[in-house]
């Protein structure tokens, strides 16, 4: 396997747009290790981000798909309404480590 083939496996970049456009499908079917969505990827609603998804599973099955998502101030999924969930300070501060388990699982 080539070294330009072994680096593009361990990367996952994001790319901005709400539509995954062809030159990424090539570094995807080239052995791209997956893509981290922020929220110029989530803007369009859920509808969008599952088309997102699934062409690039189109282009690589094996893909990891990640996402920005930590609750709080840093909400990718509810970018327009504001995450439901508590943020990590918050969380700090409540002390509570079944709160920040619940938290974390309903994520």
């Amino acid at each position: 396997m080539s070294l330009d083939r072994l680096a593009l496996r361990v990367l996952l970049p994001s790319f901005p747009g709400t539509v995954l456009d062809d030159d990424v499908c090539g570094l995807l079917e080239d052995g791209l290790g997956g893509l981290c969505l922020f929220g110029s990827n989530t803007a369009d609603g859920p509808e969008a981000v599952a088309a997102y998804v699934d062409r690039a599973r189109r282009a690589a099955p094996d893909l990891v798909m990640a996402i920005d998502e930590e609750g709080g101030d840093v909400t990718r999924l509810h970018a327009a309404t504001g995450s439901p969930f508590l943020g990590a300070g918050a969380l700090g501060a409540a002390d509570d480590l079944d709160l920040t388990r619940a938290t974390a699982a309903a994520i």
